[in-house]
């Protein structure tokens, strides 16, 4: 099975920035490549290719489109959830580098 943290990482940095994620909406790949907060997102190169081919008009959209590949390609259990859970999460994370922590644990 693969580890795809990188896409967790991108989904995440969407969940809790409006200008990222309305960036990743528009161009993908631009949006990789110029990272979140000075943090760039290691993604393999069939990541890249699955992102590119991606038609989502809303975020809801995108990220389930994510999940069913991540779900169709391996995942060795690194904390990815379903899409319609994700929705739900920008008030739970706040990011602390180039981690994710809930935000009660920063409480």
């Amino acid at each position: 099975m693969k580890n795809h943290k990188a896409l967790n990482r991108l989904i995440c940095a969407a969940v809790v920035s409006q200008d990222f994620r309305h960036k990743l909406l528009e161009a993908p790949l631009e949006a990789v490549s110029s990272g979140y907060m000075g943090c760039a997102f290691a993604l393999t190169a069939e990541e890249v290719r699955m992102l590119s081919s991606i038609e989502a008009s809303d975020f809801q959209s995108f990220s389930q489109q994510v999940c069913d590949w991540i779900s169709a390609n391996g995942n060795e259990g690194n904390g990815h959830r379903h899409a319609k859970y994700i929705q739900h999460e920008e008030e739970m994370l706040a990011p602390i580098g180039a981690l994710w922590l809930p935000a009660a644990e920063l409480e």
